[in-house]
């Protein structure tokens, strides 16, 4: 970035090529010996989709979580999706860690930035996640506590209204384990599986929470190249949305690899060709790069 003009075949290169666990020491390093910050260096030697993908991976993956929960709740209107795969199906563990960064960030809480943004039944269910309840994938599932979860959920939704918030705890507090017994126990029970159930009893917000929730926990892989689709499909890119969703792979290879498997099952096409077909320019070789692992 020093003098006239930018390589950013090189700033691809050493950006792409970060550890998950390298970012904030580089930025750090980076202030010590140039006296500059790197993040602004980037902004203001890039632009647009490019810049974000950058900052993206320079932030790391804790202040890039906490950054993206602000940009979905800044301004009228919220971005519900990008909420969704910043909070949904994380460990206890990470979202204290994301409070705490958004806290010492933007010098407010977000439960109560959230709960600004939200509506009444939707930010009990987000306050929920936010209480980081759920058992950790180890502990294995018990059996008597999965048959009463199947005839809580039945409970809610077998009659004139749905008990939204019942059904909300369940969901936000099973670990993945858990819910793959609840979903296999409700299709034997009652014959249909959980994500039919969400259909027809929610709409909106809450619908795509909770069956973000549920499509995790059921084939993982699956539901991340889906989250992909959703991104490039119709007509324009999500391209917030698309960043964010390669950046987080990225940093988890064995994920990112499983995900362009999946995605080539699926849709019998190769990921990284449809990178190349939604966006362009330095954006595409960094996208291009962040997905191709083996390179």
């Amino acid at each position: 970035m020093k003098g006239f003009g930018t390589d950013e075949a090189a700033l691809i290169k050493i950006v792409a090529g970060m550890r998950v666990d390298q970012a904030q020491a580089i930025v750090a390093v980076y202030s010590q010996q140039h006296r500059r910050d790197l993040i602004e260096d980037i902004k203001s030697e890039t632009g647009g989709r490019f810049c974000e993908g950058l900052v993206a991976v320079v932030s790391g993956p804790l202040y890039y979580d906490a950054a993206s929960i602000k940009d979905a709740v800044d301004g009228p209107g919220t971005n519900e999706d990008l909420l969704n795969n910043v909070l949904l199906c994380r460990s206890n563990a990470d979202l204290n860690a994301i409070k705490s960064a958004y806290q010492r960030r933007y010098g407010t809480s977000l439960e109560a930035d959230i709960r600004g943004d939200l509506s009444m039944q939707t930010e009990k269910m987000f306050n929920m996640v936010l209480s980081a309840q759920r058992p950790e994938e180890s502990v294995p599932p018990y059996p008597p506590k999965i048959t009463q979860d199947v005839e809580d959920l039945n409970r809610a939704t077998d009659r004139m209204g749905t008990d939204e918030l019942l059904v909300c705890s369940i969901l936000t507090r099973r670990s993945a384990t858990e819910i793959c017994a609840i979903d296999q126990a409700y299709q034997g029970r009652y014959g249909r599986p959980l994500l039919d159930l969400i259909k027809s009893e929610f709409s909106g917000h809450m619908q795509s929470a909770l069956m973000y929730i549920v499509s995790n926990a059921l084939d993982r892989a699956k539901h991340d190249s889906d989250l992909i689709r959703d991104a490039v499909a119709g007509m324009g890119t999500k391209d917030t949305l698309l960043i964010y969703r390669v950046v987080r792979m990225h940093w988890d290879h064995d994920r990112m690899d499983q995900c362009r498997r999946a995605y080539r099952a699926l849709y019998n096409d190769d990921l990284i060709r449809v990178i190349r077909s939604e966006t362009s320019g330095d954006h595409e070789r960094l996208l291009v790069k962040l997905v191709d692992i083996t390179a």
